[in-house]
């Protein structure tokens, strides 16, 4: 199971997601690659979201 968050908008409006990725060295830093996944019963802002999946790729670059 992947790392879950919670998000709000108002007081009513809730979001579930669920992150799976895989972490990589690189010469310079990290590479993050992975998915998020999307759940909520809000009929408000946050409906758009529901079944939702994302995918994202970040660099991270050490600092020295």
């Amino acid at each position: 199971m992947g790392k879950q968050k919670v998000m709000m908008a108002g007081e009513t409006g809730m979001v579930v997601s669920t992150g799976e990725g895989i972490e990589k060295a690189t010469p310079s830093g990290v590479r993050w690659r992975g998915t998020g996944f999307f759940s909520t019963s809000s009929t408000g802002k946050l409906a758009f979201l529901n079944n939702l999946v994302g995918l994202f790729e970040t660099d991270v670059d050490t600092i020295m």
